[in-house]
């Protein structure tokens, strides 16, 4: 609560009060647990001994500027371990329960060398490397935010055992500029990255056939031990930092699928990462989880392809027939 990025910037503390006071109204079932800090071997596993050292500067500064959208302060470095260890935690205390680390600051833009994004350590990656450790051999992160999880997608490029696969708003328009579809991995991971590029204020109907049409039967193929979501909720409609035209609604329904996909394993953690729309970011948090959970809803989003997402979804399955059948 008390890391800081720039006075204009929407990364604040106040996304995780909107996000608690969400769950408290909601008929969901949970329990807190206190997040413990990672170990330096632990960020070491993921990142490079460079930016460590460079983070752990930072405590003794009342600012450092890393990237023009992301500042430390003092209290930046202690936040970035704890959103890393809480992540790691979750991830291996799942067993047939789905845990959710409700952290800040996000992660899924660090790489290994870098802090950029409002991120610094790879909070996802890092638990996806801990479950490895522990003979989770396959783990699929399927990445939901509105922006492409470029140092995701670069700890594990060459990972053939590591899945990841984003929905995100075109890079051509879209911070960080990366995940185009052809970002397909390199050498044993060639195949390991799925990015679909979704269209300019892409909605609910056509979001939710990207998902059932690539996302779906790749992660199914995969067969993955554990399933780790980046939740960003970021693609709301007006979200300030987004380019996507979600409902809350339509986060009920990723869940849902997360949920069929996971079958009754329950192996599915959470990693938060964006969502800027205060008024309804907490809300479509909980809808997720209702659907990762099995909630029953009574009106559900039929999806259905329109013409500006068929080029799209054509070009996306050509360059992932080249790696998976199912598509």
């Amino acid at each position: 609560m008390l890391h800081e990025l720039e006075p204009d910037q929407l990364e604040t503390a106040s996304r995780l009060t909107r996000i608690k006071e969400a769950f408290e109204i909601s008929d969901i079932s949970y329990k807190y647990h206190e997040a413990r800090a990672a170990t330096d071997a632990e960020i070491l596993s993921g990142h490079s001994e460079a930016l460590l050292n460079k983070m752990s500067k930072t405590s003794s500064m009342a600012k450092y500027v890393f990237a023009p959208d992301t500042s430390s302060n003092m209290f930046t470095f202690d936040a970035a371990k704890t959103s890393a260890g809480g992540a790691i935690q979750m991830a291996e205390q799942l067993n047939s329960q789905s845990g959710f680390s409700m952290l800040r600051p996000p992660g899924h833009h660090a790489t290994p060398e870098s802090a950029m994004g409002f991120c610094f350590f790879n909070n996802v990656a890092l638990a996806a490397l801990a479950l490895q450790r522990n003979n989770n051999k396959r783990v699929a992160i399927i990445d939901v935010d509105n922006h492409h999880g470029n140092g995701t997608q670069d700890i594990f490029r060459t990972n053939p055992n590591v899945l990841y696969s984003s929905l995100h708003a075109d890079p051509q328009i879209s911070y960080p500029g990366t995940g185009f579809a052809d970002e397909v991995g390199f050498g044993e991971g060639m195949g390991s990255s799925v990015n679909f590029p979704l269209p300019y204020l892409t909605g609910d109907q056509d979001y939710l056939i990207a998902f059932d049409e690539v996302i779906t039967p790749i992660v199914s193929e995969f067969n993955p031990d554990v399933i780790l979501i980046s939740l960003g909720v970021d693609g709301l409609k007006n979200d300030p930092y987004g380019q996507l035209s979600l409902s809350t609604d339509a986060y009920y329904e990723i869940g849902q699928r997360i949920f069929d996909l996971n079958g009754t394993n329950n192996n599915v953690g959470v990693v938060l990462e964006g969502g800027y729309k205060y008024d309804e970011m907490g809300l479509a948090t909980v809808e997720f989880f209702r659907g990762l959970l099995g909630y029953y809803k009574d009106k559900r989003i039929e999806p259905k392809l329109s013409t500006k997402m068929e080029y799209t979804l054509r070009n996306v399955k050509a360059i992932q027939r080249s790696h998976w059948i199912g598509v």
